[in-house]
Protein backbone atom coordinates (compact mmCIF):
# COMPACT_ATOMS: atom_id res chain seq x y z
CA UNK A 1 0.00 0.00 0.00
CA UNK A 2 2.87 2.60 0.99
CA UNK A 3 4.49 1.73 -2.50
CA UNK A 4 1.54 2.25 -4.36
CA UNK A 5 0.96 5.65 -2.59
CA UNK A 6 4.85 6.70 -3.29
CA UNK A 7 4.44 5.96 -6.88
CA UNK A 8 1.18 7.77 -7.51
CA UNK A 9 2.50 10.97 -5.54
CA UNK A 10 5.10 10.44 -7.62
CA UNK A 11 2.71 10.41 -10.71
CA UNK A 12 1.31 13.95 -9.38
CA UNK A 13 4.55 15.46 -8.37
CA UNK A 14 5.38 15.18 -11.90
CA UNK A 15 2.11 16.09 -13.61
CA UNK A 16 2.58 17.85 -16.65
CA UNK A 17 3.22 21.76 -17.72
CA UNK A 18 -0.77 21.89 -17.83
CA UNK A 19 -0.89 20.78 -14.60
CA UNK A 20 0.62 24.26 -13.26
CA UNK A 21 -1.82 26.57 -11.90
CA UNK A 22 -2.03 30.31 -12.80
CA UNK A 23 -4.49 32.90 -14.01
CA UNK A 24 -8.34 32.75 -14.43
CA UNK A 25 -10.08 29.43 -14.40
CA UNK A 26 -13.29 28.11 -14.97
CA UNK A 27 -15.67 25.23 -13.68
CA UNK A 28 -16.64 23.29 -16.23
CA UNK A 29 -20.32 22.18 -16.75
CA UNK A 30 -22.05 19.89 -18.71
CA UNK A 31 -23.47 22.81 -20.07
CA UNK A 32 -19.86 23.88 -22.06
CA UNK A 33 -20.23 19.87 -23.81
CA UNK A 34 -20.31 21.34 -27.34
CA UNK A 35 -18.83 24.47 -27.01
CA UNK A 36 -14.94 24.80 -28.81
CA UNK A 37 -12.83 24.43 -26.22
CA UNK A 38 -9.84 26.54 -27.71
CA UNK A 39 -12.96 29.34 -27.19
CA UNK A 40 -13.54 29.04 -23.95
CA UNK A 41 -10.72 31.75 -22.16
CA UNK A 42 -9.78 30.14 -18.94
CA UNK A 43 -6.18 29.45 -18.02
CA UNK A 44 -7.36 25.88 -16.31
CA UNK A 45 -10.70 24.29 -15.28
CA UNK A 46 -12.17 22.58 -12.39
CA UNK A 47 -14.42 19.64 -12.44
CA UNK A 48 -16.50 17.85 -9.55
CA UNK A 49 -14.27 14.39 -9.71
CA UNK A 50 -18.15 12.33 -9.01
CA UNK A 51 -19.42 13.13 -12.32
CA UNK A 52 -16.10 11.42 -14.11
CA UNK A 53 -15.24 8.84 -12.23
CA UNK A 54 -17.61 6.06 -14.00
CA UNK A 55 -17.56 8.40 -17.35
CA UNK A 56 -15.71 8.58 -20.60
CA UNK A 57 -12.63 11.01 -19.87
CA UNK A 58 -11.97 11.96 -23.13
CA UNK A 59 -13.40 15.11 -22.52
CA UNK A 60 -11.36 15.95 -19.82
CA UNK A 61 -7.99 14.96 -21.73
CA UNK A 62 -9.43 17.65 -24.61
CA UNK A 63 -8.98 20.27 -22.01
CA UNK A 64 -5.85 19.51 -20.69
CA UNK A 65 -4.61 19.08 -24.58
CA UNK A 66 -5.12 22.45 -25.19
CA UNK A 67 -2.44 23.51 -22.16
CA UNK A 68 -4.96 23.98 -19.56
CA UNK A 69 -4.90 22.22 -16.21
CA UNK A 70 -8.16 20.18 -14.72
CA UNK A 71 -8.55 20.10 -11.23
CA UNK A 72 -11.08 18.30 -8.82
CA UNK A 73 -13.14 20.32 -6.85
CA UNK A 74 -15.64 17.23 -4.89
CA UNK A 75 -19.22 17.55 -3.49
CA UNK A 76 -19.68 14.18 -1.54
CA UNK A 77 -16.61 13.69 1.16
CA UNK A 78 -19.18 14.57 4.13
CA UNK A 79 -16.41 15.85 5.83
CA UNK A 80 -18.68 17.21 8.42
CA UNK A 81 -20.70 13.93 8.57
CA UNK A 82 -20.37 11.06 11.01
CA UNK A 83 -20.44 8.36 8.61
CA UNK A 84 -17.01 6.38 7.82
CA UNK A 85 -14.15 8.41 5.56
CA UNK A 86 -14.91 6.96 2.10
CA UNK A 87 -11.92 5.11 1.62
CA UNK A 88 -12.64 3.56 -2.21
CA UNK A 89 -13.65 6.73 -3.25
CA UNK A 90 -10.63 8.53 -2.17
CA UNK A 91 -8.66 5.72 -3.91
CA UNK A 92 -10.73 6.48 -7.13
CA UNK A 93 -10.12 10.49 -6.84
CA UNK A 94 -6.27 9.53 -5.95
CA UNK A 95 -6.02 7.42 -9.47
CA UNK A 96 -7.83 10.38 -11.25
CA UNK A 97 -5.05 13.43 -10.11
CA UNK A 98 -2.85 11.10 -11.52
CA UNK A 99 -4.32 10.19 -14.38
CA UNK A 100 -4.91 14.26 -15.04
CA UNK A 101 -1.41 14.94 -13.26
CA UNK A 102 -3.06 17.54 -11.08
CA UNK A 103 -2.01 17.88 -7.28
CA UNK A 104 -5.61 19.66 -6.46
CA UNK A 105 -8.25 18.06 -5.33
CA UNK A 106 -10.91 19.94 -2.37
CA UNK A 107 -14.46 19.66 -1.00
CA UNK A 108 -16.22 21.45 1.49
CA UNK A 109 -16.32 22.06 4.79
CA UNK A 110 -19.27 20.92 5.65
CA UNK A 111 -21.77 17.90 6.01
CA UNK A 112 -23.24 16.22 2.72
CA UNK A 113 -25.38 13.31 3.73
CA UNK A 114 -24.38 10.30 6.25
CA UNK A 115 -26.95 7.27 5.16
CA UNK A 116 -27.30 8.98 1.86
CA UNK A 117 -25.76 11.77 -0.22
CA UNK A 118 -28.02 14.78 -0.50
CA UNK A 119 -26.16 17.00 -2.48
CA UNK A 120 -26.55 19.66 -0.61
CA UNK A 121 -24.02 21.25 2.41
CA UNK A 122 -24.64 21.84 5.60
CA UNK A 123 -23.11 23.44 8.45
CA UNK A 124 -20.68 22.29 10.47
CA UNK A 125 -21.06 23.39 14.68
CA UNK A 126 -18.53 26.74 15.43
CA UNK A 127 -16.77 24.56 18.54
CA UNK A 128 -13.40 23.44 19.28
CA UNK A 129 -14.75 19.86 19.65
CA UNK A 130 -16.24 20.13 16.08
CA UNK A 131 -12.88 21.77 14.53
CA UNK A 132 -10.90 18.65 16.15
CA UNK A 133 -13.29 16.23 14.97
CA UNK A 134 -13.43 17.29 11.46
CA UNK A 135 -9.65 18.02 11.55
CA UNK A 136 -9.21 14.70 12.06
CA UNK A 137 -11.39 13.21 9.55
CA UNK A 138 -9.59 15.40 6.87
CA UNK A 139 -5.96 13.82 8.00
CA UNK A 140 -7.54 10.28 7.47
CA UNK A 141 -8.38 11.53 3.77
CA UNK A 142 -5.00 12.70 3.39
CA UNK A 143 -3.68 9.39 4.55
CA UNK A 144 -5.43 7.65 1.81
CA UNK A 145 -5.10 10.71 -1.07
CA UNK A 146 -0.89 10.50 -0.05
CA UNK A 147 -0.92 14.11 -0.56
CA UNK A 148 -2.43 17.05 1.36
CA UNK A 149 -6.12 18.15 0.11
CA UNK A 150 -7.83 21.96 0.63
CA UNK A 151 -11.09 22.67 1.83
CA UNK A 152 -13.85 24.99 0.71
CA UNK A 153 -14.82 27.21 3.28
CA UNK A 154 -18.58 27.19 3.36
CA UNK A 155 -21.72 29.13 3.24
CA UNK A 156 -24.18 28.74 6.17
CA UNK A 157 -27.55 30.06 7.03
CA UNK A 158 -27.90 28.95 10.19
CA UNK A 159 -25.26 27.21 12.83
CA UNK A 160 -24.30 26.47 16.85
CA UNK A 161 -21.12 27.23 18.73
CA UNK A 162 -19.11 29.58 20.47
CA UNK A 163 -15.83 30.48 17.94
CA UNK A 164 -16.18 33.02 15.25
CA UNK A 165 -15.97 31.43 11.50
CA UNK A 166 -12.62 32.30 10.82
CA UNK A 167 -10.89 31.13 14.12
CA UNK A 168 -12.94 27.47 13.20
CA UNK A 169 -11.09 27.43 9.88
CA UNK A 170 -8.06 28.18 11.21
CA UNK A 171 -7.87 25.68 13.36
CA UNK A 172 -9.08 22.81 11.13
CA UNK A 173 -6.66 24.17 8.68
CA UNK A 174 -4.09 23.89 11.17
CA UNK A 175 -4.83 20.60 13.12
CA UNK A 176 -5.44 18.93 9.84
CA UNK A 177 -2.23 20.51 8.22
CA UNK A 178 -4.30 20.64 4.63
CA UNK A 179 -4.55 23.69 2.30
CA UNK A 180 -7.66 25.94 2.09
CA UNK A 181 -9.89 26.82 -1.11
CA UNK A 182 -10.91 30.43 -0.11
CA UNK A 183 -14.37 31.11 -1.84
CA UNK A 184 -14.73 34.95 -1.27
CA UNK A 185 -18.42 34.86 -2.52
CA UNK A 186 -18.81 32.89 0.49
CA UNK A 187 -17.48 34.85 2.71
CA UNK A 188 -19.24 37.99 1.12
CA UNK A 189 -22.97 35.79 1.21
CA UNK A 190 -22.30 34.76 4.93
CA UNK A 191 -21.51 38.33 5.80
CA UNK A 192 -24.74 39.69 4.43
CA UNK A 193 -26.53 36.57 6.20
CA UNK A 194 -25.37 37.31 9.76
CA UNK A 195 -22.70 39.94 10.10
CA UNK A 196 -19.77 39.61 11.64
CA UNK A 197 -16.52 40.28 9.54
CA UNK A 198 -16.55 41.24 6.33
CA UNK A 199 -15.19 39.23 3.62
CA UNK A 200 -11.90 41.67 3.35
CA UNK A 201 -11.46 41.12 7.30
CA UNK A 202 -11.52 37.25 7.28
CA UNK A 203 -9.24 37.50 4.68
CA UNK A 204 -6.95 39.24 6.56
CA UNK A 205 -6.58 36.29 9.17
CA UNK A 206 -5.91 34.03 6.55
CA UNK A 207 -2.45 32.21 6.29
CA UNK A 208 -2.02 32.95 2.18
CA UNK A 209 0.74 29.76 2.22
CA UNK A 210 -2.53 27.85 3.41
CA UNK A 211 -4.10 28.91 0.17
CA UNK A 212 -4.50 26.93 -3.05
CA UNK A 213 -6.44 29.33 -4.76
CA UNK A 214 -9.77 31.56 -5.14
CA UNK A 215 -13.06 30.81 -5.89
CA UNK A 216 -15.44 33.45 -6.70
CA UNK A 217 -19.24 33.12 -8.12
CA UNK A 218 -22.42 35.31 -7.54
CA UNK A 219 -25.66 34.97 -5.71
CA UNK A 220 -29.24 35.87 -4.92
CA UNK A 221 -31.21 37.00 -2.16
CA UNK A 222 -34.13 35.08 -1.71
CA UNK A 223 -37.79 37.02 -0.25
CA UNK A 224 -39.18 33.42 0.92
CA UNK A 225 -36.44 33.40 3.42
CA UNK A 226 -35.21 36.81 3.98
CA UNK A 227 -31.37 35.47 2.60
CA UNK A 228 -28.80 35.74 0.34
CA UNK A 229 -28.55 32.19 -1.14
CA UNK A 230 -25.11 30.98 -2.67
CA UNK A 231 -26.72 29.77 -6.28
CA UNK A 232 -23.61 30.31 -8.46
CA UNK A 233 -26.08 31.57 -11.04
CA UNK A 234 -25.40 35.62 -11.32
CA UNK A 235 -21.95 37.76 -12.14
CA UNK A 236 -19.67 38.50 -9.31
CA UNK A 237 -20.59 41.54 -7.40
CA UNK A 238 -17.93 44.49 -7.92
CA UNK A 239 -16.95 44.15 -4.22
CA UNK A 240 -15.90 39.68 -4.47
CA UNK A 241 -14.71 40.55 -8.17
CA UNK A 242 -12.71 43.49 -6.84
CA UNK A 243 -11.39 41.37 -3.79
CA UNK A 244 -10.29 38.64 -5.57
CA UNK A 245 -8.19 40.83 -8.02
CA UNK A 246 -6.73 41.96 -5.15
CA UNK A 247 -5.74 38.48 -3.70
CA UNK A 248 -4.33 37.38 -7.01
CA UNK A 249 -2.50 40.63 -7.17
CA UNK A 250 -0.94 40.51 -3.82
CA UNK A 251 -0.80 36.74 -2.74
CA UNK A 252 -0.45 35.46 -6.56
CA UNK A 253 -3.36 33.47 -6.10
CA UNK A 254 -5.03 31.80 -9.13
CA UNK A 255 -8.72 32.87 -9.38
CA UNK A 256 -12.00 30.15 -10.51
CA UNK A 257 -15.14 31.54 -11.90
CA UNK A 258 -17.99 29.07 -10.67
CA UNK A 259 -21.23 29.45 -12.53
CA UNK A 260 -23.63 26.40 -12.08
CA UNK A 261 -27.04 27.25 -12.27
CA UNK A 262 -28.24 28.74 -15.52
CA UNK A 263 -25.31 28.46 -17.08
CA UNK A 264 -25.33 31.23 -19.87
CA UNK A 265 -23.70 31.16 -23.27
CA UNK A 266 -19.93 31.14 -24.08
CA UNK A 267 -19.91 35.17 -24.89
CA UNK A 268 -21.51 36.16 -21.69
CA UNK A 269 -18.81 34.02 -20.07
CA UNK A 270 -16.07 35.27 -21.83
CA UNK A 271 -17.30 38.86 -20.95
CA UNK A 272 -17.46 37.54 -17.40
CA UNK A 273 -14.14 36.29 -17.27
CA UNK A 274 -12.63 39.30 -19.19
CA UNK A 275 -13.84 41.56 -16.54
CA UNK A 276 -12.41 39.83 -13.55
CA UNK A 277 -9.32 39.56 -15.15
CA UNK A 278 -9.38 43.27 -16.14
CA UNK A 279 -7.04 45.60 -14.07
CA UNK A 280 -5.07 42.65 -12.63
CA UNK A 281 -1.10 42.97 -12.94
Amino acid sequence: MQQERRLLQQKVNQAAPAAVLRGWGLGYRREMADWDVSAIPADFFEVAPENWLRRDRERLHELRAGGRAVHLHGVSLNLGGTSPVPVDFLRQVRHLMAELGTPHYSDHLAASGDAHQLYDLFPIPFTETEADRVADRIRAAQDVLGCRMAVENATWYTNVGGMGEAEFVARVLDRADCQMLLDVNNLAVNHKNHGGLTASEFVATVDPRRVSYVHVAGHEFDERFGLHIDTHSQPVEPPTAELARRLRREWGCPVLLEWDNDVPDLPTLKRELQWLASTTT
